[in-house]
């Protein structure tokens, strides 16, 4: 008989719940606070909280992808998939967990945990059933890498080789976000409202990056949406890679609360939308990683479906192989 998901490791119950961590800890750490220390009084209160956050990911992340590629060592699909994927995840939570705690991040690691992050995104993305979820996660793997180009020829190259690549990026970006969307529609009614929900707030975005109206609590918030869209900028208008960050964090929060379907899969996309190619920043690349993992697990065959369909007792098959039991 098939088994449920309930015969999954325990541990991809906390995808979905640390994809909306992300979201906010995203929101407050890359966008928020350093928007408005400096700015509004409570501005040193945001930081300290930013502080606590970030623990709180840290921690939170080593548990989850600690158990992740536990279940990812022990699980039942082939080995040659197995290790390859516990050996690049074992590596971006090294790397990336390291260079969190650092005030300056050194160049390599920000480039091993984006290279190791991509290809694990790749990897699992084409050993899966090859559906929106596995669509969604390759393109963002393919992305990350491409974005990477775009920061080191930003760093060492010209600038319109940067902006190309940083557009190439860009579009990669619009495919992944036109999948997820494709996947929350399929919430039918709550999909179309979270969706509606989320235009709206973009629309809102466009409008105070465009109009920069200038108290301060819209001044706050400009900041804070230009900051969710790290340089290099794709061509075109300035306000479109902030527009899209925009997008793509509501989108991110509608999918986690809006599509009721495997609980891993929708955590597993929630941080695919979040990452898009942004794992160069640590938190991100782990965040991407979990994702890949967790949909490698949630796609793989569960114990008790193949103890199901195990040969059993003295069946020809057993007594023709004499390596088998």
């Amino acid at each position: 008989m098939a088994s449920t998901t309930d015969d999954r490791p325990l541990v991809l119950r906390g995808v979905a719940p640390y994809a909306l961590l992300v979201a906010f800890a995203s929101l407050l750490g890359r966008g928020l606070s350093p928007s408005a220390v400096g700015t509004v009084r409570w501005g040193d209160q945001i930081l300290l909280v930013d502080g606590l956050v970030a623990q709180v990911v840290a921690l939170a992340s080593t548990g989850l992808l600690g158990g992740l590629l536990v279940g990812a060592s022990t699980s039942h699909r082939a080995v040659a998939l197995r290790i390859p994927l516990v050996v690049l995840g074992g590596l971006c939570l090294l790397v990336g967990l390291s260079a969190a705690g650092v005030h300056r991040v050194p160049p390599f690691a920000l480039v091993l945990v984006a290279v190791t992050s991509g290809l694990l995104a790749i990897l699992a993305a084409v050993s899966g059933a090859r559906r929106l979820p596995e669509l969604a996660l390759g393109l963002v793997g393919v992305a990350v890498l491409v974005r990477l180009g775009a920061v080191q020829t930003s760093l060492h190259g010209p600038a319109g080789a940067a902006a190309a690549l940083a557009t190439l990026g860009f579009v990669l970006e619009l495919g992944t976000i036109a999948v997820v969307v494709a996947f929350l529609l399929r919430a039918r009614a709550r999909g179309a409202v979270a969706l509606v929900l989320a235009v709206l707030g973009a629309g809102l975005a466009a409008w105070v990056l465009v109009a920069q109206p200038e108290s301060t609590p819209f001044v706050i918030l400009r900041h804070t949406l230009e900051r969710l869209a790290p340089r290099p900028h794709p061509l075109g208008p300035a306000a479109l890679a902030p527009i899209l960050a925009t997008f793509s964090l509501l989108l991110a929060i509608a999918l986690g609360l809006a599509r009721r379907a495997d609980r891993a899969l929708v955590g597993s996309l929630t941080l695919v939308v979040l990452v898009r190619g942004h794992a160069d920043v640590p938190l991100l690349g782990i965040a991407l990683t979990v994702a890949s993992l967790s949909l490698f697990l949630a796609r793989g065959p569960t114990p008790r479906a193949t103890e199901a369909t195990a040969p059993r007792g003295n069946s020809p098959r057993l007594a023709a192989d004499p390596g088998v039991g």
